[in-house]
């Protein structure tokens, strides 16, 4: 009986250490440790963030990016949801730059 409990503690161990070890080891590239890495992930390069709004699941990321020239930069906002590796940008969009947002129309939601 002894021996029957400890063959299948040995056997549990080994099955959590597997999911331990495709959880944390194994790491999608896409995915970010935080919402702005898994955003920069994508190619789009932050310039800086504005504002992150935590919704059910993940945030929704507001931030300036693609040019270090801030008048020719662009406004854009994202999803990126939690996941059990980190942070994976979901979609978003770049809403237009922000000099000729500013000077034409202002700001607005």
């Amino acid at each position: 009986m002894m021996k029957k409990i400890t063959k299948l503690l040995i056997i549990l161990c080994a099955v959590l250490l597997g999911f331990y070890f495709t959880i944390y080891i194994y790491k999608p590239a896409d995915v970010g440790n935080t919402a702005q890495e898994a955003t920069q992930k994508t190619g789009r390069i932050v310039l800086k963030t504005i504002h992150e709004e935590k919704v059910k699941d993940g945030e929704i990321i507001f931030f300036v990016k693609n040019n270090l020239n801030y008048e020719k930069a662009d406004l854009a906002a994202g999803y990126v949801k939690k996941t059990i590796w980190g942070w994976k940008w979901i979609y978003g969009g770049e809403h237009g730059s922000i000099s000729s947002m500013c000077s034409n129309n202002g700001f607005s939601g």
